[in-house]
């Protein structure tokens, strides 16, 4: 029935995710001759967002997400003919460092502010100490290093089999990643405590 009504809206009204993002690249080539070309790419990318979730049962929930990434890539292409056949081998590597932060906040809606205030009270304790409207929830960070080494062989087999401009080949290659995880949680305890994720 409500999607009938309106596909688009929201089944909890007031949520929303609004995000940003800031990007750029820049790149370069350099013919060296004898069929060797060296290329270069660099990027950098922040993307950050907030999301906020109304709750019909719970507290509402709101999260802002910040990621920074930076990289680049050196390669090595060499183009030539192997028995007469096109041939181009491709080697490099590359790295890219990243930066996630992410933060969940609760905040009381009129619902549960008012069961927490009832319960605060039957209690005895203070509703204002008990009860605050916005509370972290989730407060994690991740910072990432990734290095890559590659290389990559494409020969050509045979040309015009079926259509005249068509092509076939071959290709091989072969790659190597290494990456580092630092993460950080640095979340309240809940009750049922946390797992040590850092390292």
């Amino acid at each position: 029935s409500e999607l009938q009504r309106d596909r688009t809206l929201n089944f909890t009204g007031g949520d929303f995710f609004n995000p940003r993002l800031a990007f750029g690249t820049f790149n370069i080539r350099q013919e060296l001759g004898i069929g060797l070309a060296l290329e270069g790419n660099a990027f950098v990318r922040h993307f950050e967002a907030e999301q906020f979730n109304a709750s019909l049962i719970g507290d509402n929930t709101r999260g802002f997400t910040d990621t920074l990434s930076a990289g680049s890539t050196v390669q090595m292409n060499h183009r030539g003919k192997i028995a007469g056949r096109d041939n181009r081998l491709i080697a490099g590597v590359e790295y890219v460092y990243n930066n996630v932060t992410s933060k969940v906040f609760e905040e009381k809606n009129n619902l549960t502010l008012a069961s927490c205030i009832e319960e605060a009270g039957a209690e005895g304790g203070d509703p204002a100490a008990a009860c605050p409207l916005v509370a972290l929830s989730t407060n994690v960070a991740d910072r990432q290093h990734a290095v890559g080494l590659f290389v990559q062989d494409t020969l050509e087999i045979a040309k015009g089999l079926l259509l005249s401009g068509d092509s076939f080949a071959i290709t091989a290659a072969a790659r190597w990643d290494w990456i580092r995880h630092h993460i950080q949680d640095n979340s309240p305890p809940s009750e049922e405590g946390r797992p040590d994720v850092s390292g």
